[in-house]
Formats: structure tokens, sequence, C-alpha cells
């Protein structure tokens, strides 16, 4: 569905969908995450039904363990 001819709807309480540019992301530590790796929430919230896009900033010495979530995080 096309709103106004620009664009299409993004997100519940979003008119329109809108690029992220990497200068406006908001990097924060997450308690989960070693010190150096920072973590954004892109769209949604992930702690809200529906869904969201985050990013995890990993600096090239870090390495993450594999591990599984309870929940299915893609579908």
């Amino acid at each position: 569905m096309v709103t106004d001819g620009i664009g299409r709807p993004h997100q519940p309480g979003q008119a329109l969908f809108k690029a992220i540019l990497s200068e406006d992301i908001d990097w924060k530590p997450f308690a989960a995450l070693p010190a150096p790796v920072r973590f954004a929430v892109i769209v949604g919230q992930p702690s809200d039904e529906g869904p969201y896009v985050i990013r995890v900033r990993v600096p090239h010495d870090v390495k993450l363990m594999p591990h599984t979530h309870p929940e299915a995080r893609t579908r």
C-alpha cells in the first residue's frame, strides 16, 4: 500500500520507510557482551512483540562464542 506515492509504511507508528545513516546509529554497551562490543537497536524494540533489527559492532580482536536463544530469532 503506497501512502502518498513516495514510500511505503515501515513500522507501526511510522508513516514511511526511512533510511538510517551509519552516523545516526546510537551505539551502546550491552551487559551480555564483552566491554568493547557495541549494540544498537535500528528498528523496533527487541523486548516488544513484533519485528526488530539490531546491529552488533565487534572489534576485530574480540571473539563472541557461539550461542543459542530460547525463542525463534528469524521467521
